[in-house]
Formats: C-alpha cells, sequence, structure tokens
C-alpha cells in the first residue's frame, strides 16, 4: 500500500473528497558545491482564525547550483523545489504529490511552479528578505468546485501580472478567482493586509449544511466539509437549540457554525470576531441566504461579551470555535459573566482544550458530554466538542418571625383601633366581638391596663372562641407575637 505522505514529509493538513485548502510556501535555499543545504529558521504556519493542521505547507524553495548561486530567474539548472516540511523543520522534502490531497490543488501548484521558472520569478528568502513569491493559497469548494488561488508576494509591484494569471487559468481553466496578498514584513505570518483582485470575482462560493458560503483568501474555513457538516450538526445538536435561544458565536470567522445554528432553532445569533473581512463575509453569507435572525460584530470577544453582561444582556447559548491557541481566561471569564446556561465549545487542540475546560468548570460549569470528529484521517489531529451546562445554585430559606419591636419600628407603627380588629374578626372568623371582650384580652396580654367601670357588677368573660379570634387580630396587627399570650 502507498503512504499517504511521501518521503518523510511532514503533512500540514488533509482534506476529504475536493474539500482542500493548500498553501504553497515559497523559500530560497542555495546550496553550495560539496555543501549540504542552509537550513532557514522554523516557521510557523498558524494566523489568527487559521490553524496548522488546517492547511497543506508544501513549500516551493529556490535551489540554485553553484555555478548559479545567486542568480535570479530560470537559468540553467535553476529549479524551484515543491515539498513538505520534515517534522520540526524548515528543511523541504520533495513531495510530488500527496493522496490524500486535492488534485485539482496539486495542479495549481505545479503550473504556479512552471510559470515562475518561464518568468524568472524569485522564490522569497526568510533569511535575507529577498525574492517576490512568498506564499501560494489554493482553496477549492467542496461542492461547488470554485478554485481561488491567492499569491502572496514580498511587495505590490507584480509584474506581468495579467500575463501570469492568463497562463495559468489556460493551464488550470478551473480556476475561478486570483488574489494577490502582499506581505512585506519580516514574519512567519502568512498573509498581509493588503490585497488586490488579478482575476475574477476575488472569492469562491460553497455549501455547507444547505447553505452557501462566501471565502475569501483571509477567511477562516474548515478544509474537510464533509466531516466539517458532521462538526457542526453535532454542535447544534448538543447546543438543544429550541427557537427560544439567544445565542453567542465567539470567534466566529465568516459567520458558517452561526448562520447554521441560526437555520437550525436559534431565536437570534450574534456573531464576533476580530477580523474584519471574516465579519465582511459573514455579514454577506446573512443576506444572501436569506437569514435575518443573525448579525455579526468585528470586535474582540472578550471585550464584547463582557460589555453585554456588565449592560445587563445575557446569552442562553455560547458557541465558541477558538484559534489553536484555545481561548484566554478573560474570556472564558466573560462568558460565566454573561451567564449562559450552555456551552459549545469546539477545538482542534486538546491540550488547550482541557485546559480551558477546567478553567470553565471553576466558574461553575459541568462538562455534559466531549465527543472527538476525526476531521484529518491519517494523521495524529482531532476536532472535539465540550457541552458544558452551568451548574445552578441551590437555593434554601429559613422562615423566621420578627416582631416590629425588634426592627426598631416599635414606636413608628401604628396601632389598630378597636374597629379595626372588630372588622378582622369579623371578615376573618365570622365572629362579632365586643369592645370589652378586646379590652380584656388585651389586659389578659399585657397590652393596656383595663379600666374597672363595672363597680360591683361582675363582667362576663370572653368566650373562648373570640378570645382565640382576638389573639390571632393582635398577631395579625403585629401586636403580639406567636405564642406570647400563654406566657
Amino acid at each position: 500500500m502507498s503512504p499517504f505522505v511521501p518521503a518523510r514529509g511532514k503533512p500540514g493538513g488533509i482534506g476529504a473528497g475536493r474539500a482542500s485548502d493548500r498553501r504553497t510556501h515559497a523559500a530560497e535555499a542555495r546550496y553550495g558545491a560539496g555543501q549540504s543545504s542552509r537550513r532557514s529558521p522554523a516557521r510557523s504556519h498558524a494566523r489568527p482564525h487559521d490553524r496548522p493542521h488546517g492547511r497543506s505547507p508544501l513549500a516551493a524553495a529556490r535551489s540554485d547550483r553553484a555555478s548559479a548561486v545567486g542568480q535570479g530567474g530560470g537559468g540553467s539548472g535553476a529549479d524551484i523545489l515543491i515539498g513538505m516540511y520534515a517534522p520540526g523543520t524548515h528543511r523541504i522534502v520533495r513531495t510530488d504529490g500527496c493522496l490524500v490531497e486535492n488534485p485539482q490543488a496539486q495542479q495549481v501548484i505545479r503550473a504556479v511552479r512552471s510559470i515562475m521558472l518561464r518568468y524568472g520569478m524569485l522564490a522569497y528568502n526568510e533569511d535575507s528578505h529577498q525574492g517576490f513569491m512568498r506564499h501560494v493559497v489554493v482553496r477549492v469548494g467542496h461542492r461547488s468546485g470554485e478554485v481561488l488561488v491567492t499569491l502572496v508576494t514580498n511587495g505590490d509591484d507584480f509584474p506581468a501580472s495579467r500575463s501570469f494569471c492568463r497562463e495559468l487559468t489556460r493551464r488550470c481553466p478551473f480556476v475561478t478567482t486570483v488574489v494577490q496578498n502582499v506581505n512585506e514584513r519580516q514574519t512567519n505570518v502568512v498573509l498581509g493586509s493588503r490585497e488586490r483582485r488579478l482575476y475574477g470575482p476575488g472569492f469562491i462560493l460553497d455549501e455547507l449544511c444547505g447553505l452557501s458560503f462566501r471565502i475569501s483568501s483571509q477567511s477562516f474555513y474548515q478544509v474537510n466539509a464533509t466531516q466539517t457538516e458532521v462538526l457542526y450538526r453535532r454542535t447544534i445538536e448538543l447546543a438543544q437549540l429550541s427557537g427560544t435561544q439567544r445565542v453567542i458565536d465567539a470567534y466566529c470567522g465568516t459567520g458558517t457554525i452561526g448562520l447554521v445554528a441560526a437555520a437550525n432553532g436559534a431565536r437570534e445569533v450574534v456573531g464576533v470576531d476580530a477580523v474584519e473581512s471574516a465579519i465582511g463575509d459573514a455579514r454577506e453569507n446573512a443576506r444572501h441566504n436569506g437569514i435575518d435572525n443573525a448579525r455579526f460584530v468585528a470586535a474582540d470577544a472578550t471585550a464584547f461579551m463582557r460589555d453585554m453582561a456588565r449592560a445587563g444582556e445575557r446569552a442562553d447559548v455560547v458557541i465558541m470555535d477558538p484559534p489553536r491557541a484555545g481561548a484566554t481566561e478573560e474570556c472564558l471569564a466573560a462568558i460565566a459573566e454573561l451567564g449562559a446556561d450552555r456551552v459549545a465549545y469546539v477545538s482542534c487542540n486538546p491540550h488547550t482544550h482541557a485546559r480551558d475546560l477546567r478553567f470553565l468548570a471553576q466558574q461553575g460549569y459541568r462538562l455534559e458530554t466531549l465527543q472527538g470528529v476525526d476531521m484529518f484521517p491519517h494523521t495524529a489531529h482531532v476536532e472535539s466538542i465540550a457541552l458544558l451546562t452551568r451548574e445552578k445554585p441551590v437555593k434554601s430559606y429559613a422562615y423566621v418571625n420578627i416582631s416590629p419591636s425588634e426592627l426598631g419600628m416599635g414606636g413608628e407603627i401604628k396601632k389598630p383601633t378597636y374597629e379595626n380588629i372588630r372588622e378582622y374578626v369579623k371578615k376573618t372568623h365570622g365572629l362579632t366581638v365586643s369592645s370589652l371582650n378586646i379590652a380584656q384580652m388585651k389586659a389578659e396580654c399585657g397590652l393596656e391596663k383595663q379600666a374597672d367601670r363595672s363597680g360591683d357588677k361582675k363582667q362576663p368573660n370572653c368566650p373562648p372562641e373570640k378570645r382565640e379570634a382576638i389573639l390571632d387580630a393582635f398577631r395579625h396587627f403585629g401586636m403580639i407575637e406567636d405564642g406570647s399570650e400563654e406566657d
């Protein structure tokens, strides 16, 4: 059986079917006669809202023989090496193909290599900061088949860009659009902030979970669309949306999972992401899918949720899919402050996932479900979904009797009149009591001294049933406490 990754290369990511986003890194490495290659420093492939294993970092390196060291263009003996980085290094291992990579992406990379040789384009040297072509990113729509090619260059000036695109689309007629991204910084971050469209609309469309999504060069989009649908549907299932929930989609990117939630049971979705171009795509995705119960905000997720909480707003569910580095403690604390009952946390890094789940547990959340999804077959990588629910505190009550005098209110309370007491007894007990009955009970309870107006005439005692009714009235008006009449 043929190996899935030839030689000893390190795959950056695996696609399924036509779902692919292949990145080719162009870096210059010179060879002297009888000398080993000079290694470049290790480079990280991560960028905000991008994952190292979500791309294939095949490198295109300039390799000149001793007679052509320092010579540019497609001179005699010059070649451009296309391969994968050896594990943990920036050493390029020649790779002519990968059995789990999209064949159209491979065809584009080979065509770019050939055209670079034809036009004498130098690959970028990250040591000297010289050379033109830094990276090539190829994105292929899973269902649409549309292809976006992003050429990352070390400068704005792109000589013969029209001829380059014309030749590329002649060799690869399936290419839908070509974009130039300019990155002049000395950094291992792949994409720069400036772009211009060279050919086509500058974006592609693809379908996921029954919705159509606009994908640009800066947009995060899972490379394995078949398993992405499994991942998103399981996330929505765990969120238990019933049409009444307000959902926050943190780190929303182009709004993929948030729009799936909006179309499948959420009352309202608020997506937040720091990348403005991704938010622009998310808004456009909502518009052309006809979804009006989702809105997207370009902001820091932590600050946005904290401000919501402090403004008295809350969310029922938070769905989050942060970068590989995970979420910050400030972000997780903001989720707890927001009072979300359920948190569906999607992660591509088990280490940071476990760390963040531990912190959420300290904030009063309980892990209910942990589900793995094999997004990257034939690799050690796995995507995981955790469902957490907020533990509600158990309320207990202690019943106490407090007299008005104990509250310092004794002198402030207006004493009930004899008429008040008679009305209460009549309404509550259906008995008619006299002023004499009330006066006798007041004297018995020590509330007032009974004046002797009887002379030698003997006064009748208050009947037992009236006695109890009057005592109940005294308790009702706060004149005595329970049991005091028995002292």
